[in-house]
């Protein structure tokens, strides 16, 4: 298959200096992976067409810049079988949120305990956003979380204590979320490279929801994450009844495979005896030794 796209507004954004503008690393991934497939890939653009100016060179540095894969640049429209433009094609926006507050009941404060020089918060932050944009959903009994993403200039929402389930929607609703990846803030080992696996996972089985966790876990308690469409949150938002359900964000959709399209993403081999989570003092010990080892 022969897929020709449009560069500006497609895989970057679309702005009246082509020297500034900035690359759309999703809709690179989706180019780089169709090329990857075995489809033939076209870019086309009309830099130049108005001013006769040649921004063949400049274009050509972005898209090696950017890592964009691809087999022929044209600076006019060519035939091709699929044409994708910012018209034809809105990029899906995926985003993490991480749940965060200061009132735990074991261990009060742990999103932001020291590990190693730096809060427990940040080493989840760095490793997810590694991979997904990233916002922060606390509330507004966690003040230290709020001045923390303040200093950091890391996205935040403020939400409901105990309804966790709203306050997920809500910061979906805030951020124009299409897919949402839920992570919790006391995972400070969460590994890149399971989350690549998970959003992979649930792009090609077309789920509704998908995790590495929940209804089996093969991975290292801790070193998981759950993937879900928004329409599957609203429904659960709209539906979900019991006071566990609105608390757990997610147990109303896992809970009706009737409804929703349902993916368990499994480890190669079976790690879930080693726990990553930090629970209580113990745990969070265990994580600086094994931090400060170097691993």
């Amino acid at each position: 298959m022969i897929y020709c796209y449009d560069i500006d507004g497609t895989i970057c954004e679309s702005t009246d200096g082509y020297e500034q503008t900035r690359p759309l690393r999703k809709a690179i991934e989706r180019v780089n992976q169709r090329y990857l497939d075995g489809n033939y890939i076209i870019l086309n653009t009309a830099r130049g067409s108005v001013t006769g100016e040649d921004h063949r060179r400049l274009t050509e540095r972005q898209l090696a810049e950017w890592g964009v894969r691809y087999h022929e640049l044209h600076m006019e429209k060519p035939y091709a079988d699929i044409y994708i433009d910012d018209r034809a094609e809105k990029p899906v926006k995926t985003m993490a949120i991480i749940q965060a507050r200061m009132d735990a009941t074991r261990l009060p404060g742990k999103v932001l305990l020291d590990i190693c020089g730096k809060p427990m918060l940040a080493h989840v932050v760095d490793s997810v956003s590694e991979v997904l944009d990233v916002v922060i959903a606390t509330t507004e009994n966690s003040p230290e979380i709020i001045d923390y993403c303040k200093a950091h200039e890391l996205l935040y929402y403020v939400g409901s204590e105990y309804d966790v389930l709203d306050r997920y929607y809500e910061t979906a609703i805030q951020y124009r979320t299409d897919v949402i990846v839920r992570v919790t803030g006391d995972n400070p080992l969460i590994e890149p490279d399971m989350l690549r696996k998970l959003v992979r996972f649930y792009e090609d089985g077309d789920y509704d929801w998908a995790a590495n966790c929940r209804l089996k876990t093969t991975f290292q308690i801790g070193n998981d994450a759950e993937i879900m469409s928004f329409k599957a949150l609203e429904t659960a938002w709209l539906n979900a009844i019991e006071p566990y359900d609105r608390e757990h964000v997610t147990s109303f959709i896992y809970n009706h495979p009737d409804i929703f399209k349902l993916g368990v993403l499994e480890n190669d081999t079976n790690q879930s005896h080693l726990r990553w989570t930090v629970d209580t003092e113990e745990d969070l010990n265990r994580i600086r030794t094994y931090k400060e080892s170097g691993r």
